[in-house]
């Protein structure tokens, strides 16, 4: 019996805890509704209802608590919030809360809703996070307390707060010499980005191109792009559908040279002009022309640099001095892209030049050699044009008089001067041992570097070839000419050899005990007589002459011979003297012999 009695009680108190457990674990509460949509950063009004369907004093709600989500930037507006606790008559001391981000309504004394009860629970908030979250509401009874998780979800109504370009993006209103355009955007949202465009339009606002991305930044380079105008601009859309665009850039693509060159009027290149002005004239090819710059400079540097922005292709630059000037012209676009003529050289003289005429020797005989130059400086700087230059360099002698030599020079600008010279042709020979001009019928006078390097020649019988040894006249002719030798004449101081075909001669005319002058027969034909003359200058070896020859020296028909090259006068003088000696000394001793034999005898024999 007791046993049975012990039994009863356990299960009584097992029936008592199974009912008490119950109350924990059944405990019923509705939180309607179950998900909320607000927009962001602005204050939204919510509602819930929270329903008791428990029943009895344990399953009274004694505190209804809202947990605002993290991260969603979300506060309590606390001067709109409130509840229907206590509107069903029952009086409820109620007490609301806003402590950060949980809203709670509790009662200490009773109850908040009541078993099988329901109660209204309204509060705003602002939120500034767009984005889906959860709302907390939990409830508490006696035995526990309850969450239950309120989808909610915050629009983003607010566009992207940026959208820039930055480098390197083209700038605004760029010239560019290039094919292409790079662009470099970035965006920022306070949600999230769903695409970012790039776009890139033509000069008729065509879209010819573009790129996309989803996140920042966006880079593209739009390449092979051909000379022209072109836009682009880019937009960001967040996830909501919210955007915000760049501003429109422009710039232009010009990667072709500016054409440019000399036009009408403009002075041909090396050229010289009598006056102090310089005109240039070009002509361009370019469609976005920035500037055209004419440039002048002369032996010391840049003269005039002048730049035009107006499309002028003229330049006269005046009031220049005398001198040699340099000038080019140079074209550049928008693009930076420039082209230049080629640099043009022009010289400028108004200063007329300077006759200088010379004739040497200023006195000659008949028939001899003047040699005359004219010529002069010219004070401008263009030079001396000698083709233009009008006067004879081997004036006539053939008679004899007081002649004028008349020089006229004109410089590469035009300008010109005159001046006269006189020259004297004597009738007589020069005298002094010197061969008579008139003899010589024809004289060809040859330059110092053919004198040098060798020349030769055919003369006949009265024809002769003057050169020049240490800035003196000497002349080399044929005085005698058969069909296999020729007598050969060198002067001023005439000295004379006979030569064979293929014999040569050395003469010295300086008298300084060199030889100056080498002269070669090669060969007579048709009455003329082939020579060659070159200058020498060979040391005269001890104890020879002051000829040098394979033929025979022989005495000149006219004058005397050169000092040094002959001494037969002095073997006759000393001949001379010698015979005077011999004879004297016979005539005296006949004179003694014959005074001898006429004394008396007496004389004799003593």
């Amino acid at each position: 019996m007791v046993a049975e009695n012990k039994k009863l009680v356990l299960s009584l108190i097992f029936l008592i805890g199974f009912i008490f457990l119950i109350g924990f674990i059944f405990a019923t509460h509705d939180i309607a509704p179950s998900s909320f949509s607000v927009d962001e950063n602005i204050s939204n009004f919510f509602n819930i209802t929270v329903n008791n369907t428990d029943a009895g004093q344990e399953a009274n709600i004694t505190s209804v608590n809202v947990t605002l989500p993290s991260g969603a930037s979300c506060v309590f507006v606390d001067a709109t919030n409130g509840s229907s606790v206590g509107s069903n008559g029952t009086a409820v001391a109620d007490t609301f809360v806003n402590d950060s981000n949980v809203l709670s309504w509790t009662n200490t004394t009773g109850y908040v809703i009541n078993g099988s009860e329901w109660k209204y629970f309204w509060f705003n908030v602002t939120c500034a996070t767009p984005g889906t979250y959860n709302i907390t509401v939990t409830t508490t009874n006696v035995t526990s307390s309850y969450p239950y998780y309120l989808s909610f979800e915050i629009n983003d109504t607010t566009d992207p707060s940026s959208i820039e370009f930055v480098s390197p993006t083209e700038s605004n209103n760029a010239n560019l010499s290039q094919s292409n355009i790079a662009i470099n955007v970035t965006a920022e949202d306070n949600g999230v980005i769903d695409t970012i465009i790039a776009r890139l339009f033509n000069s008729t606002s065509d879209q010819i191109n573009s790129s996309t991305s989803s996140t920042s930044p966006l880079f593209i380079n739009f390449t092979g792009l051909s000379d022209g105008v072109y836009y682009f601009n880019a937009t960001v859309n967040d996830t909501y559908g919210n955007s915000n665009s760049t501003s429109t850039r422009t710039l232009t693509l010009d990667t072709t040279y500016p054409l440019i060159d000399y036009g009408t009027g403009t002075e041909n290149n090396n050229t010289n002009f009598s006056r102090n002005w310089i005109f240039a004239n070009v002509s361009v090819t370019e469609t976005n022309e920035k500037n055209i710059t004419f440039l002048l400079y002369n032996s010391t540097g840049q003269v005039n640099s002048t730049t035009y922005t107006n499309g002028t292709r003229t330049i006269n630059w005046t009031s220049l001095p005398d001198g040699t000037y340099t000038y080019n012209v140079t074209v550049i676009d928008i693009a930076e892209n420039s082209n230049t003529t080629s640099t043009r050289t022009l010289t400028l003289d108004i200063t007329n030049p300077t006759a200088s005429p010379s004739c040497i020797p200023s006195s000659v005989y008949v028939n001899d050699v003047v040699t005359c130059t004219c010529g002069g400086p010219d004070g401008g700087g263009s030079g001396i044009n000698s083709a233009l230059t009008t006067a004879p360099s081997t004036p006539s002698t053939s008679s004899s008089g007081t002649f004028t030599y008349s020089c006229s020079v004109t410089d590469y600008a035009g300008n010109t001067a005159s001046s006269p010279t006189t020259y004297v042709v004597n009738a007589v020979s020069s005298g002094g041992g010197s061969s008579t001009t008139s003899f010589w019928k024809s004289t060809h006078a040859i330059s110092d570097e053919e004198f040098q390097n060798s020349y030769t020649k055919q003369l006949s019988k009265t024809e002769r070839i003057r050169v020049s040894v240490n800035n003196e006249y000497h002349y080399v002719g044929v005085r005698e000419l058969t069909e296999t030798s020729a007598t050969i004449e060198i002067t001023s101081e005439p000295v004379q050899v006979k030569l064979e075909i293929g014999q040569d001669a050395k003469f010295d005319v300086t008298d300084d005990g060199y030889y100056d002058i080498y002269v070669l027969l090669n060969s007579i034909t048709g009455g003329k007589a082939e020579i060659t003359i070159k200058e020498i200058n060979e040391e005269i070896p001890e104890g020879e002459s002051v000829v040098s020859t394979t033929g025979e020296e022989v005495t000149p028909k006219e004058g005397g011979n050169v000092e040094a090259k002959s001494y037969n006068w002095i073997y006759w003088i000393v001949g001379i003297i010698i015979v005077l000696i011999v004879v004297w000394f016979v005539i005296s001793k006949k004179r003694k012999n014959k005074e001898y034999f006429n004394k008396p005898q007496e004389y004799i024999s003593t």
